[in-house]
């Protein structure tokens, strides 16, 4: 007796569920028919205000409880021999698993998987991709329009500010930066954005604080190397400025951790970043000379503390760097050599 087997159900519900969400956002979906599925299920076309963008990603569906492991709250896609096809197709690969306790899809850009493990070194892609649910990669009517297409876009998700900032206050380092990326280039025009910032920052530990809000805290007193542009008005700008004022030595110590020994302060880098917050806090040249002579601290954070003082006090930061002898640091003395030839030290 011939048989039709419950797998090929299972797919077509999630390939039907994907149609369904993608027609009701007014969007094209093209199903690949299984004769010829080598890999990709279907293509789908970004429809705009009711105009075809031209704009294209291939997708590999997969439905059942067996690509879903609710111990790990996580999706699974098997790689199986679609490695190289993946990797090499023209358009973006995105991977969509239909998980039906959940009544709902997740997803995961395939390119993007392969390419960071590539760049981690890991010789052996798995055999299996593994991703977490999250709020972010939920595919459904609302968050296809509102954070997927933006994604695929390369736009800023279309999240209302209550949206964003329970973003930033998840747990989950993805959501976290999504949310703080969100408030920063919609809503930074408002004074509790900053609030928001500030206080996260002294809050938590430099591990739990992603170097992008050191970035955003920047745009705050400018430095010249800064090109990404929030909604930041003079009002506001003048409100954060007033809450950086308050920065003290413990503020100072915890934004000196970002510097990082190779870049240290340059242009373009964390450590210039670092450098226009420091140069902006009152009294701060006060608080970096206690903190050269610190030496329960790390050596580089003296270091940054040092160069930064050097940069504001030229010669007159001489007697404080030569209390830092050159068993403690090869970097100090090329500062102490540079400002006794040419009288300052300007590290850009």
């Amino acid at each position: 007796m011939t048989k039709y087997p419950l797998t090929k159900s299972t797919s077509k519900i999630g390939v039907n569920y994907v149609r369904g969400i993608v027609e009701a956002n007014n969007s094209i979906f093209n199903e690949i028919h299984q004769e010829n599925d080598v890999g990709i299920d279907a293509i789908i076309e970004f429809v705009i205000d009711e105009v075809p963008t031209g704009n294209c990603i291939s997708v590999q569906i997969k439905s059942g409880s067996s690509y879903f492991n609710a111990m790990k709250n996580e999706c699974l896609i098997p790689i199986e021999d679609h490695l190289n096809y993946w990797e090499n197709y023209t358009i973006p690969v995105f991977g969509i698993v239909y998980v039906p306790q959940h009544e709902s899809a997740y997803w995961l850009d395939i390119k993007k998987f392969i390419k960071k493990n590539k760049m981690q070194g890991i010789d052996k892609i798995p055999n299996v991709i593994k991703f977490k649910v999250s709020k972010l990669n939920k595919f459904d009517t609302q968050d296809f329009e509102k954070i997927f297409v933006p994604h695929v876009m390369r736009e800023i998700p279309k999240l209302t500010f209550e949206e964003a900032l329970d973003l930033f206050h998840s747990k989950n380092y993805d959501e976290k930066y999504v949310g703080l990326f969100t408030l920063f280039k919609k809503y930074a025009d408002r004074n509790i954005v900053w609030d928001e910032f500030v206080s996260y920052f002294k809050n938590n530990e430099t591990e739990d604080i992603p170097n992008r809000l050191i970035y955003i805290l920047s745009h705050i007193p400018w430095h010249p190397d800064l090109w990404s542009k929030g909604t930041i008005t003079e009002e506001s700008r003048t409100y954060a400025k007033n809450l950086l004022n308050n920065f003290g030595e413990r503020e100072i110590i915890k934004l000196l951790n970002f510097i990082d020994t190779q870049h240290y302060i340059s242009r373009g880098s964390m450590g210039q970043c670092v450098e226009a917050i420091i140069s902006s806090i009152p009294k701060s040249d006060a608080y970096l000379k206690k903190i050269v002579f610190n030496k329960d601290l790390p050596l580089i954070v003296r270091e940054g503390a040092a160069a930064i003082f050097a940069y504001h006090k030229g010669k007159d930061s001489l007697t404080v760097l030569k209390k830092i002898s050159e068993k403690d640091s090869w970097y100090i003395p090329l500062i102490i050599d540079f400002i006794e030839d040419f009288g300052n030290y300007d590290p850009y």
